[in-house]
């Protein structure tokens, strides 16, 4: 088979290529299950050649049967960060699916870092992967990763984060939230029910809203402002001013802390606020601002609100109830399932890319979408969407 045959004379070649110079290849990077990062395909031992790389995934496949056998396919995963609860939940489901429908994934882990998951993308089309699922690590190298796989000849879709030019063309089938949307379902929780949870919402001039979200990404930049555009037109008294954008851009990798220390300043500078609606757009950030919350002596007068569910329910499985009242919930699995059945659709030659989501095809577009959307749960009800 090609597989086979492309592992021989990959190997062949790094061998006379080490003999004549020592070079050796970024290893992909395969996260346990802490999150932390490892390498190709759950080994613990760093990989230091594509050939080395080659005998490694044959001797440790990430999900059933022989990397380089007759028949697999070999799905890579390109991920922005495993360190978020979130994008481990998806590489959980795509090995699930991996086991049902007998391909292999091998995980990129770039760390939030763009340069090194073009790099890794790279890493992925030399070691002859069947196809690409890519959570894109920055938006503005979006093209470039775009334009290696054409090259390539490698069908890639994208998850959760979109993958679009400079000029707002998809240049890949994605799978992602309808972002505005799922702000505006977590505005209205607020609006609808905020008299419910004992929170006085009653003087609007004494009321904060802090929207926790990461400003150099789009779709969380779409979520706040889905959120605020809603919260303002069914609670049109609560001053302008009362609006505060708490983005962890600038702060740590890490979600959670991002999301503590940013919610954290807010809640500290404005201590003149009665009481504070926060909604995080994401749920690590939401995560990180409830421990502020808490730690701010706020728990009793501040209405949580959160997009994802992946932290609200462990805290309520734990017997957190406020502040983190409702989040908007949708599951990795509505965004791997389709991406999947795509990719595989155009691996065994059913479909083209072109045809991949094209029941959502936008005026002008190559590419179609998948949106996800959500709809509010709480600490109440949650039992009865989460197995």
């Amino acid at each position: 088979m090609r597989r086979k045959l492309m592992a021989v004379l990959l190997g062949m070649t790094m061998i006379a290529g080490l003999a004549a110079c020592g070079s050796s290849s970024q290893t992909a990077e395969t996260p346990a299950s802490s999150g932390a990062g490892g390498s190709a395909a759950g080994s613990d031992t760093p990989v230091s050649s594509e050939a080395e790389k080659s005998a490694a995934e044959t001797e440790t496949s990430g999900a059933v049967g022989d990397t380089n056998g007759d028949g697999d396919i070999v799905i890579a995963l390109m991920m922005k960060s495993m360190a978020s609860e979130w994008n481990q939940s998806i590489e959980e489901d795509l090995k699930k699916l991996g086991e049902e429908k007998g391909y292999t994934l091998l995980t990129f882990d770039a760390d939030g870092d763009s340069a090194k998951q073009l790099d890794q993308l790279n890493d992925a089309i030399n070691q002859g992967v069947d196809a690409i699922f890519m959570h894109i690590a920055d938006e503005g190298i979006a093209e470039a990763a775009a334009e290696a796989v054409a090259e390539a000849g490698i069908p890639m879709v994208g998850e959760s984060l979109p993958v679009k030019d400079g000029d707002g063309n998809w240049l890949c089938p994605c799978a992602v939230l309808d972002a505005a949307g799922c702000g505006t379902v977590a505005a209205d929780w607020v609006a609808d029910n905020w008299a419910s949870t004992g929170v006085d919402l009653g003087d609007p001039s004494k009321v904060g809203v802090a929207l926790v979200t990461n400003t150099l990404t789009e779709n969380a930049v779409l979520r706040h402002e889905g959120a605020k555009a809603q919260l303002q037109k069914k609670m049109p008294d609560i001053p302008e001013d009362n609006y505060f954008i708490v983005d962890i851009s600038a702060g740590s990798n890490d979600y959670v802390e991002g999301g503590y220390n940013e919610t954290s300043a807010v809640l500290t500078a404005h201590q003149d606020m009665k009481s504070w609606v926060v909604i995080g757009v994401q749920d690590d950030y939401a995560l990180g601002a409830c421990r502020a919350i808490e730690e701010n002596g706020n728990t009793d007068n501040t209405i949580l609100v959160s997009l994802g569910g992946e932290q609200a329910i462990p805290e309520w499985d734990g017997g957190t109830t406020k502040p983190w009242y409702a989040t908007v919930y949708y599951s990795s699995m509505d965004f791997v399932e389709p991406c999947v059945e795509g990719l595989l659709s155009v691996v065994n030659g059913g479909a083209t890319l072109e045809s991949v989501f094209s029941d959502n095809l936008e005026e002008g577009q190559t590419y179609g979408t998948k949106l996800i959307s959500g709809h509010g749960i709480t600490y109440d009800d949650y039992k009865e969407y989460v197995g």
